[in-house]
């Protein structure tokens, strides 16, 4: 089930799905007031919906703020309205009649129209462009762009185009490299320059990577050279934000891990989940038994693995395989989605690791299909803006190790997910399988690599995971999978 929503001069079906999500970020957001998240959240597609209405809006505006609450609070009423009109046509409850288009409001007086730099700033500029349907900008790039553009205002204010300099972006960059790597909530709605004067002269606290204020300084470049190219900022007006990289700063040894150690890993499989059949609240069902275990044994991104669904999984004369794909529509995600979509490096198919047949993968996807489930983890829901259904999971999943002792409850920089990544790839150099084959096991596509590899199907490269081991590490005590007491 979904909505009809009016957008610009026509109508878009909403999935039931995101609708939801918008209720639960939204509520979330108005309930703690997290200003700055609104902002983050509701930003971009805000400015962008008022320029398709012929509206011109200044984030720097004071009523900017009440004008996204107010978007917040209308994303609440129509979950609701959705909700109630669902249930009457199931007959539980009110029938809802839909309620008439809102007119459109008259043009305020000329004495408080915005400004001719409030029309044209860098800001606005870049939301339009994110939000063009032409430009077809991708959600996670989306998402950074419009967090490195809060980020500058809350430095810079909303400057236009002709009043940024490249004094102005190295300041903005120097107080990006003072701000603190994480903030509590109630310091979420502080700007910049605040959370700087606050954590200032502090040596305890640990700052933002290099990585990621250059990450932030190229999303604001590259919007910058797209405004150039549709002439919305004049050619000859050089890009303030470009060749700002901090180059060859690496991180501390301590927060340079690259996977789990061996150690580590023994630790993680000997707990009770993986040994008694425990299932912690909040693991979401066997998902806290499975997901560990094809993220060691198969290299494959956290999202990929938690998307899955039972039809990737197929078996011929006893040999099974596993299809990772952004094809077919997952029962709560809906369109399954792949980081490399762009590249074409992502679909791949390789045979499902003998190690997780031995632990009773065949058995829990039979049970599953008796029970007419689809997905591979059916008690997955999506969270977050971007809609993954991993992303809750792993929140979880990071909080259960340093509970049970594995990480330390220092360890933030750890990613006690991503990790099992890393040490697939450590694990493969040293069983010897060729970068070609990794790279394809782990959806990669070489850079830089020869004519050659554009050759051929690659797919019997996925064999060569029959090579994998584990050498020094001791996982002999996961039990088998046990279907769960009902």
């Amino acid at each position: 089930m979904g909505a009809w929503v009016v957008v610009s001069a026509g109508w878009y079906y909403s999935p039931r799905e995101d609708l939801e999500q918008d209720w639960e970020v939204s509520r979330e957001m108005l309930t703690e007031y997290a200003g700055g998240a609104l902002a983050e959240y509701w930003g971009a597609w805000a400015i962008g919906y008022a320029a398709s209405q012929g509206y011109v809006l200044s984030p720097s505006d004071p009523e900017f703020g009440k004008y996204l609450e107010a978007i917040a609070a209308a994303a609440c009423r129509l979950w609701l309205a959705v909700d109630r009109r669902n249930d009457a046509q199931m007959g539980e409850g009110i029938p809802v009649d839909t309620p008439p288009l809102p007119s459109r409001p008259e043009a305020l007086g000329s004495d408080i129209r915005p400004s001719g730099d409030a029309q044209n700033t860098f800001e606005a500029i870049a939301c339009a462009i994110l939000e063009s349907p032409r430009q077809d900008i991708g959600v996670s790039t989306k998402q950074s762009a419009t967090t490195a553009l809060r980020l500058f205002r809350e430095a810079c204010g909303s400057p236009t185009p002709a009043k940024i300099t490249r004094a102005m972006v190295s300041d903005w960059l120097d107080l990006m490299a003072q701000r603190p790597r994480q903030l509590s909530k109630r310091q979420g709605g502080l700007a910049l320059r605040e959370v700087v004067a606050l954590y200032g002269e502090r040596s305890d606290v640990a700052r933002l990577s290099p990585k990621t204020y250059n990450g932030h300084a190229s999303a604001l470049a590259a919007l910058w050279n797209k405004a150039q190219k549709t002439g919305q900022i004049a050619e000859g007006k050089s890009n303030p934000f470009a060749n700002q990289r901090v180059a060859n700063v690496s991180a501390p040894a301590s927060e340079d891990a690259k996977g789990f150690s061996k150690g580590e890993l023994e630790s993680i499989f000997a707990l009770p989940i993986f040994t008694s059949g425990e299932r912690p609240q909040g693991g979401k069902g066997e998902a806290s038994y499975w997901i560990p275990l094809l993220l060691l044994r198969t290299g494959a991104r956290p999202e990929e693995v938690a998307q899955l669904m039972l039809a990737d999984f197929k078996e011929a004369n006893g040999d099974w395989t596993v299809t990772f794909t952004d094809e077919g529509i997952h029962p709560h995600k809906g369109q399954r989605s792949l980081k490399t979509t762009r590249k074409q490096s992502g679909r791949r198919t390789i045979p499902v690791p003998l190690p997780l047949i031995d632990l009773g993968l065949p058995a829990y996807l039979a049970d599953l299909r008796t029970r007419g489930e689809l997905a591979l983890f059916p008690l997955l829901r999506t969270k977050g803006a971007r809609g993954l259904l991993f992303a809750g999971w792993g929140e979880w999943w990071s909080k259960l190790l340093r509970e049970r002792g594995v990480l330390a409850p220092s360890s933030r920089q750890r990613q006690p997910s991503r990790e099992f990544r890393h040490a697939w790839t450590t694990a493969a150099r040293a069983s010897g399988i060729p970068r070609e084959a990794c790279e394809y096991i782990q959806g990669h596509k070489a850079a830089g690599g020869t004519a050659n590899e554009g050759y051929g199907d690659h797919a019997p490269l996925g064999r060569l995971i029959a090579g994998l081991q584990f050498e020094g590490v001791n996982l002999s005590m996961v039990a088998p999978w046990q279907p769960p007491a009902r």
